[in-house]
Formats: C-alpha cells, structure tokens, sequence
C-alpha cells in the first residue's frame, strides 16, 4: 500500500461530526498527552453530539508509531472511518503508548530516580513500581505520556467500548511464557469489564521478526491462541446461549 505523506497544510472544511470527515492524518510525534482524540481531528468542532466514543489502548502499534517515532497514525482513525455507519457520529480516543509491554500497563514502569542515573546503574537502586492501571502518567520509550488504563476510564470516560492491542513488546523477553503475557493483557480487559465497559480483544500482529524467527513466531501464535480462548469464553459468559 502507499504511504501517505504527511501534510502542514490546515485541514479543509468538512463536517467533523463522522470520522468519514477526515483523511489518514499523520501527527506530529510531540511530548503529548494521551488519550489523544483522534476523530474528529482535535481541532474540529463537533457539529452535533457524538453518539458513540471508543477508545483504543496499547502500545506503539496503537499509536500509529511511524518515521522512527517522529510521527504517529493511530490505525484507529482509519478503522472509525471504514467500519462506522455514515448516520453515525464518534469520538475516536487513543492512547498508544510506545515500547510498553503489557506486563508494565497492568504494574507500572520501574523508573529511575531523577537525577541520579549514575547512582542507579552503579547501585541499582530504583523507584517503586506504580501501579499501571491507575497510573496518571506512564512514559514511553519516545517520551510521550499517558494514564493507566483505569485512569483513562475513570477521568475521561463514559466510553461506550474499548480496544486493546498489547502484548507484542512482551515477546521480546524469552523468559515470559505465553500465559503470562495473555494474563496481563486479560487484566486490561477486565478494568474495562468492572467499569461496565466492553471491550474488544485484538491480537498480536505479525511482524518481520515473527516471519525469520520461528521460536518468536510460535510464542506469538500461543499468545493469539489464548487470547481468542480468552475472547470466547468472555463473550460467552455475556452473552449465554
């Protein structure tokens, strides 16, 4: 597929009330805060109430990371446009927290102690592990910010469901076994469950280094495999036959 490229030119006007509005917008990867709406643009002025508001959560895949995190293209602006009914208006949220794994969304990033980096790798000595979910700030790898999951839910909520994409980053350490990470990720889904959210369940992705490396291939396919389990036993236990 193309690559859009990214234009600094004001956006036309448009109705802003369906994300049908707007094109694939690359944004600028500034120290900005998330959630982040990503439809209507941030700068557009809602032409009538939106009936639905979705949020997507996780990580760099969620964010949209692009240009070597120099600019960002959520996947869910172009998902709200496509999928969307055109009689009916969204807001589209999105916190895409870049080199996260699931396992730091859940607990927090061990952060080291300001100002003294020196004395940590010569000591070790660290910050407390915050709690992820209920974090107002956790950092990603390109210095953007973004709550806890929890936090979002409760400070920028309702939201009528949620998106979560998480576990890729979890792959990359060899000692986590695969249910492991689908047991962080399932607990993301579940503060979206206590607050009365739905959810939906998007598995991990293939990637360049799933395709040359099969032991890396095989974990991430045990992955999607328990998360499917995970989803239907979910959908089940909501929606019994």
């Amino acid at each position: 597929l193309p690559v859009p490229r990214p234009s600094l030119s004001a956006p036309q006007e448009e109705d802003p009330g369906h994300p049908t509005a707007s094109r694939p917008r690359l944004v600028p990867s500034a120290r900005l805060s998330m959630p982040l709406r990503v439809a209507p643009p941030p700068n557009a002025s809602t032409s009538r109430a939106a009936r639905r508001r979705l949020l997507a959560y996780g990580d760099s895949l969620t964010a949209g990371y692009y240009a070597f995190g120099k600019l960002f293209m959520p996947y869910a602006e172009g998902l709200a446009r496509a999928l969307l009914p055109a009689d009916m208006s969204a807001e589209v949220w999105v916190c895409g927290l870049s080199g996260l794994t699931a396992d730091e969304m859940v607990n927090g990033c061990t952060e080291q102690k300001e100002d003294a980096w020196d004395d940590c790798m010569d000591t070790g000595e660290i910050t407390p592990r915050s709690n992820g979910l209920d974090a107002h700030k956790l950092v990603d790898c390109v210095e953007r910010s973004g709550k806890g999951l929890r936090r979002i839910l409760n400070d920028d909520g309702p939201f009528d469901a949620v998106l979560i994409m998480a576990g890729t980053n979890d792959l990359a350490d060899d000692d986590l076994e695969p249910e492991q990470v689908v047991e962080h990720v399932q607990i993301l889904h579940r503060a979206c469950h206590t607050a009365g959210v739905p959810s939906i369940v998007l598995s991990v992705p293939p990637s360049a280094a799933s395709t040359k490396f099969a032991d890396l291939r095989e974990r991430r396919d045990a992955v999607n495999g328990l998360l499917r389990e995970f989803a239907r036993a979910a959908s089940t236990a909501t929606n019994p036959q």
